[in-house]
């Protein structure tokens, strides 16, 4: 496997924001003129000139000659009931557009930026930024331009979305792809990392740009293609940088990237994110350790139960429970009606020397009503195979609890066996 990644290069990148609105100003030339003065420098020399090459253009139109909202698509990126409904309903839009060559400074996202977020300021209204796409407030469209104290933050210029399938968590990005990157990309992310996967992504996507901006320098001529480091490192003080925020931390971790062009001229190209060479295990596993590395190590505590008949009678009790509510919670499981930021687990037992060990996994897939997919959930004590991360297989009639585990709080449904642990049971 190569130890470098090679990548064409774009000769320009384009930028498009639009501003939805039923009050078009009266004279954009002028308005445009007020905000680029207000930008202070050097960001509003750089717009001014973009404005005078032409490489920044901005037009009012009616919203009937521009291709309808993708609603669906926005609501899923976060935008509001609100913002979607003025949106949808304005009459006209002002429409920004910024080319530029690939490297540094990312004059075509900065300048289109700034005035569409100018123009979005001063209307009150959303600002589209096309290529995620996404509505974002001005001030927010605002807020990601660089300053003195805070440089480019990754988290402002991309978007990171996650789906289920079979094998865990697909993550992609969207965003990269407007300085002349691929976008990054994970298979089968086991679920309890959805939080902190997103986070090394972040981190990642801070160290490709500066990568990459490095690599191609400042020069007038650009290569027509540039050779990134198949492995590289991130740490946390990368991921702290990607939310704008003073560098701070000192863990590290180290993670290799995968090419993976696009088979369809209007599909992105991936850089999937997958394990180093020398990492011995499975790519599940290989994401929990990249995440302990950088955040630290989950406490998986092992609760021993008391031997005493009042315990094995309320443990038996709360199996019973725990099957007969089983099918229910397959079902929906299987209707996608487990809510977002939430998952499915279930408790099997693993036979010991000195008796059974019962552990969780992740669910990922439950289409054959006796056969589950899923995640391990913790190292077992009793089984050197049973590592977190790594994919498992089990047997529904195996199955002694369920639960619904929510990111940041724990267990919110079922979890009837962990109850009785807890004394609660």
């Amino acid at each position: 496997m190569a130890d470098e990644i090679v990548l064409p290069v774009p000769e320009t990148l384009s930028a498009v924001y639009v501003v939805p609105t039923s009050r078009p100003p009266d004279d954009l030339d002028a308005l445009t003129g007020r905000i680029v003065d207000a930008l202070g420098e050097p960001l509003g020399g750089l717009v001014r000139g973009m404005l005078t090459m032409p490489l920044l253009e901005v037009a009012v139109r009616p919203t009937a000659e521009l291709p309808p909202m993708p609603d669906e698509i926005l609501a899923v990126m976060g935008a509001s009931d609100s913002s979607l409904a003025l949106a949808r309903e304005a009459s006209h839009a002002v429409v920004v557009t910024g080319v530029y060559q690939p490297g540094w400074p990312p004059a075509h996202e900065w300048g289109a930026a700034a005035v569409a977020g100018g123009i979005a300021a001063r209307l009150d209204v959303p600002v589209l930024d096309v290529v995620v796409p996404r509505l974002r407030t001005a001030k927010q469209v605002l807020d990601a331009l660089p300053t003195g104290e805070r440089p480019l933050a990754a988290v402002d210029w991309i978007q990171i979305v996650h789906s289920a399938t079979p094998e865990g968590l697909w993550f992609t990005t969207k965003g990269l792809g407007r300085f002349g990157l691929p976008e990054l990309a994970t298979e089968g992310v086991p679920p309890q990392l959805a939080g902190p996967w997103t986070s090394v992504l972040n981190g990642l996507a801070q160290v490709l740009l500066r990568t990459y901006a490095d690599t191609l320098g400042d020069g007038e001529e650009r290569a027509a293609f540039v050779t990134l480091p198949a492995e590289l490192e991130i740490g946390e003080e990368d991921v702290v940088r990607a939310h704008g925020a003073e560098p701070a931390g000192t863990r590290t971790t180290r993670l290799r990237l995968r090419l993976d062009p696009a088979t369809d001229p209007d599909a992105d190209s991936f850089l999937t994110v997958v394990p180093p060479l020398d990492f011995a295990a499975s790519a599940g596993e290989f994401m929990v350790a990249a995440c302990a590395d950088l955040f630290g190590a989950a406490d998986d505590e092992v609760v021993h139960a008391a031997d005493d008949e009042a315990t094995h009678a309320a443990m038996d009790a709360a199996m019973d429970r725990a099957r007969a509510t089983l099918a229910g919670a397959r079902q929906r499981f299987v209707d996608g009606g487990i809510p977002a930021g939430s998952h499915l687990i279930v408790k099997h037992g693993l036979e010991a020397d000195d008796g059974t060990e019962f552990v969780w996994a992740y669910v990922t897939d439950w289409q054959t009503p006796d056969r589950v997919v899923g995640r391990c959930g913790s190292d077992a004590d009793s089984d050197p195979e049973y590592r977190v991360g790594r994919p498992v297989r089990l047997l529904a009639e195996d199955i002694v609890d369920w639960a619904v585990w929510t990111d940041g709080t724990g267990i919110v449904e079922g979890g009837f066996t962990d109850a009785v642990l807890s004394g609660g049971g």
